[in-house]
Order: structure tokens, then sequence, then C-alpha cells
């Protein structure tokens, strides 16, 4: 139709290469490389975005390219007391503009009262409200004098810095202490008076992992008993492929015989890396579910990430997380555990 105005409301996309290409192989250790972004191109959905970018490839093999959503602007936007939202500001930047807002809220108000006013426009209310609208666009223009002087800067830099300080070290820092303190005795109570600590059920699911890794390291450290499911397991690798083997009447002469101490050792060992796997399924779930492991974040403390925590990224991206195949992989961890709970769980102790 003649006159008819399109909208594309595909999505928004930009091609780069890494300045260094060897950071892609573990892209959790450089979280803001270099890039050269080559071009710009519009994708339907995710997997628009994906075969646009693999035959790019296919075309050009001087660089290995990726896709990522075009950055616009600053990922965070702040509200002001105007009703304004800015985006990508500093600190230094805010406070002038927090300034500015509230006198542009002041300049509204003003422009409100004067349109509701029934008086004539030449009357001394109207005459005092023009003045007072004056002085506030003074103030404005005085303000954002002041925001492109380096010496003010400066000094309001300084005074963020010392306000950040007073109010953690004199109030913040304190109040947390407090809540801390408070938090932990409330925590004994409940576990004098339950057993149980009062946020468990917050994520009952990582209590009970939790619960389960806890015990099976003092199993595998300090434990001397034998699951007897895991003799069953000896007994068979060892005999199971025999004609007519029957481990029922095995174990008639069992503990009589001399092959006891054998199948004993080879149980222990099943029964230590059976409970090392578990241990590790444990750590793996939180790894693709919350990035953790043991309630620390994976990225701030990484000696604590194995061979086999790798994110899982959205195709020919750089560093977009997958989050529904890094879910899916969580769950088969989720699975496995309680797969190995329900076949040995019922004779796990000492």
């Amino acid at each position: 139709m003649k006159g008819l105005e399109y909208k594309d409301n595909r999505m928004k996309c930009e091609l780069f290469y890494l300045e260094n290409p060897e950071f892609a192989n573990e892209p959790w250790k450089h979280v803001d490389p270099e890039i050269h972004v080559m071009c710009q191109f519009r994708a339907v959905d995710f997997k628009d975005a994906i075969e646009y970018t693999k035959n790019y490839n296919l075309t050009h093999s001087d660089h290995r390219y990726f896709w990522r959503h075009k950055h616009e602007r600053g990922d965070y936007g702040l509200w002001h007391e105007d009703g304004v939202c800015s985006w990508g500001l500093s600190e230094v930047d805010n406070y002038f503009v927090d300034k500015v807002a509230a006198l542009r809220k002041q300049l509204r108000e003003l422009d409100d009262k004067e349109l509701k006013s029934t008086e004539e426009q030449d009357t001394l209310h109207h005459r005092v409200l023009r003045n007072r609208r004056i002085q506030v666009l003074r103030k404005i223009g005085k303000v954002r004098k002041l925001s492109a002087n380096k010496f003010i800067r400066f000094l309001v830099k300084a005074g963020i810095a010392i306000s950040d300080w007073c109010s953690w070290w004199f109030k913040d820092f304190w109040v947390d202490k407090f809540k801390d303190w408070k938090w932990k005795r409330e925590k004994i109570s409940a576990w004098k008076k339950t057993g149980h600590s009062p946020d468990e059920w917050w994520s009952l699911e990582l209590h009970l992992l939790e619960t389960i890794k806890f015990n099976l390291k003092k199993l595998i450290k300090d434990g001397i008993g034998l699951n007897m499911e895991f003799i069953n397991d000896a007994i068979m690798e060892k005999h199971g492929n025999e004609p007519d083997f029957d481990i029922n009447k095995f174990y008639e002469k069992f503990y009589s015989s001399e092959t006891q101490s054998g199948i004993e050792d080879r149980a222990a060992e099943l029964q230590k890396q059976t409970y090392e796997r578990i241990c590790h399924l444990v750590d793996l779930y939180n790894f693709y579910y919350n990035s953790e492991v043991d309630g620390k974040d994976i990225y701030e403390h990484p000696e604590l990430r194995t061979d086999d925590m790798r994110e899982i990224y959205v195709g020919e991206t750089y560093d977009m997380v997958d989050y529904l195949a890094m879910s899916k992989k969580g769950k088969e961890c989720w699975n496995e555990i309680w797969d190995l709970v329900k076949k040995y769980g019922q004779q796990m102790g000492d």
C-alpha cells in the first residue's frame, strides 16, 4: 500500500571478531575483550542470527566472527525525580543530573500553577510565578555550567567518595554486623529447638544436596563400613559373566572364602568412586543453575572450577550464556544424583 510505513522490529545485531582469538577458548577469563565490529545486521531470532554468522564465517576465513545484540547505550538506566530516565552516567554526572531533575520538577509545578490560574495574565500572581520560573531556569543554567568545571567535578567526586565511606563505616557496616549477629542467634535457637536451620525451606533442593555432599565427604574420609550394594556390584563385576552364576549361593560360601578380601577391597573402591561422583554432581548442579560451587561465585573463585565446568553459549556468540541449555545439563546432573541415591542411599552410613 502506497504511503504505508513499515517498522522493522527485528533485533539489531553486530558482527565482530576478537583482537586476541585465543580468548574464545575460555571466555569467562576475559569478560571485556578488545573487539572489532565489522558490520551490523538484523535478525528475526537467535536462529536467524546464528545462520547469518555461520554463513559469514564460511565466506570470510581471515577471522572467527561472533554476533551479539547491538550495544546502543549503557545497560543500566537511572530514573530521576522528574520522571526522566538517563543511561550510562558516571557518579559525578548523576549528581548534577539529579540537581537539574529537581529543578525541572519545580519548573513543571510552576507551569501547572500558571495554567490552572483563572486570573488575568498581567496580575501580580502571574508576575510572581514568571519571576520564580526565571530564577529556576537560572539555577539550571548555573548547575549545567558547574558540571563542566573540572575542579568542581573533582570536589563532587571526592565528596561522593567521602560520603560513601562515612555511610559504610558509621552506619551500614554496624547495621550489617548487628543483622548477621541477630540472624546467627535465630539460627542457633531454631536448630536447638527443631534440629533444622530456619532457612532450609528457602531452597530445599539445595539444602538436600548440600546435606548429601557434606555427609558423603565425611564417609569418604572417616567411614569404615561398606555399603552392601557395592559388595553386590563387586561380586557381579567379577563373577556376573559366569554361566548359571547365582549370587545367593555365592554368599553362602562368601564369608569363609579366601576371595572375600579381594571382593571387599573392590567394593570399597567402587563405594569411594560413587560417593565422589555424587559430590561432584552436586557441584555441577550448582554450577549449571547458580554459577556457584560450595556457595562461592565461580567467577570470583576460579580455582573451584573443574575441567567439565564449562558454560554453554548461544551458537556463534562469544559469551552469551544459553541458560536453557545450562538448565538442561543441570537437570541431567539432578537425575543422575537421585538415580545413584535411589540405588545406594538406603545403606549410606557407617
